[in-house]
């Protein structure tokens, strides 16, 4: 009787051991299958984030995928500071907008021609490029690191991002809201 416990001491260890092997190599395989996963682009066929507004009124003009027309008809500001391209597509490309914050583009939107593309085939295919998206949702998945996000939108809109820029926007935003908020409040008690 006294060998029974003893016994069953041996098979609990035995088990934990030859199981714990298994364990660090699936351990080992998560980690390199995760870090040889690329990280999302920053760059769409010849225009990369970053680019000065002439660079990439450059690029466009020898780029396959849009049909561009010249600086004219092309370049959109905002209250921002921004600078807007529009450039109408080709092909798998129905539109391209490229916007610049400081001469420093930060944001591509790529309108794709749903004729030709649908929203599934290009997230199977970024799936199978990037791996899962850091962020999904029925309209739209992200894939993101600290530097760059792309995201795919229903219908099928990809989108690339500069973080770093689009965090100082987003503060910019912010701090001009509550000016406007102080100055409101500011207005309605002078009535």
């Amino acid at each position: 009787m006294k060998n029974k416990p003893h016994f069953s001491l041996s098979i609990l260890f035995f088990t934990l051991f030859s199981m714990m092997p298994a364990s660090i190599i699936a351990q080992e395989s998560t980690k390199n299958d995760s870090s040889a996963v690329p990280p999302p682009p920053n760059t769409f066929s010849t225009i990369s984030l970053g680019m000065s507004y002439d660079a990439v009124i450059e690029a466009l003009k020898t780029d396959p995928n849009f049909v561009f027309r010249g600086r004219p008809d092309v370049s959109l500001l905002d209250p921002l500071d921004r600078t807007i391209i529009e450039v109408r597509g080709a092909g798998f490309v129905y539109r391209g907008f490229f916007s610049f914050y400081q001469d420093s583009l930060f944001s591509i939107t790529i309108v794709l021609n749903e004729n030709w593309l649908d929203f599934f085939t290009v997230w199977q295919s970024l799936t199978e490029r990037y791996g899962q998206p850091t962020d999904l949702s029925p309209l739209r998945s992200i894939w993101e690191n600290t530097t760059t996000r792309l995201s795919l939108e229903q219908p099928a809109i990809l989108k690339y991002i500069d973080m770093n820029i689009f965090n100082i926007l987003l503060d910019r935003n912010n701090t001009d809201r509550s000016t406007i908020e102080r100055s409101r409040e500011q207005f309605l008690e002078s009535l």
